[in-house]
């Protein structure tokens, strides 16, 4: 089974989304991730999805998630990368 990937600010992580952070029944239902992987589902796709969003981050921290991520992406996974606000800011420490 191939992997639906997104990394992004909290409009990918949703609403009381940290990392590793399980959504609930109710918030599952209504993330955007779960409903695209659905969505995906019914044309014959299966997908399982990892949702990499942190509230409040900026592009630098985003990025910085995103070429983390990569290593274990592989043919066939789907990588979204959601933007955010250009005034936000995200300082990468110890790299």
């Amino acid at each position: 089974m191939n992997t639906l990937f997104a990394v992004g600010c909290s409009f990918t992580s949703g609403i009381n989304a940290f990392p590793n952070y399980e959504l609930t029944p109710f918030e599952n239902e209504r993330h955007w991730l779960p409903t695209l992987t659905n969505l995906l589902a019914e044309d014959g796709r299966q997908y399982k999805w990892v949702n990499r969003g942190v509230g409040g981050i900026g592009m630098k921290g985003i990025l910085y998630n995103l070429l983390n991520m990569l290593p274990i992406v592989k043919s066939g996974d789907i990588l979204i990368l959601g933007s955010t606000y250009y005034d936000r800011m995200s300082y990468i420490e110890n790299v």
